[in-house]
């Protein structure tokens, strides 16, 4: 039997499935799963992967 090898293209990887527009959504639909009336979402793009950070209705964060 001959062995396969597989390498992976970190940086396609990254930009294909990590950045995706489809985990972007993927990643604000937990977050507001996981928020309440009193929070609000920023959903963004970082440098290595899609984000979104919950914060709390205040004077600083308002919605």
């Amino acid at each position: 039997m001959s062995e396969v090898k597989f390498e992976l293209d970190k940086g396609a990887f990254r930009r294909q499935v990590l950045q995706s527009q489809g985990m972007l959504t993927l990643v604000t639909n937990k977050a507001q799963s996981m928020s309440d009336s009193s929070h609000h979402i920023k959903p963004f793009i970082g440098f290595d992967r899609a984000k979104a950070v919950i914060y709390p209705n205040t004077k600083e964060n308002p919605s």
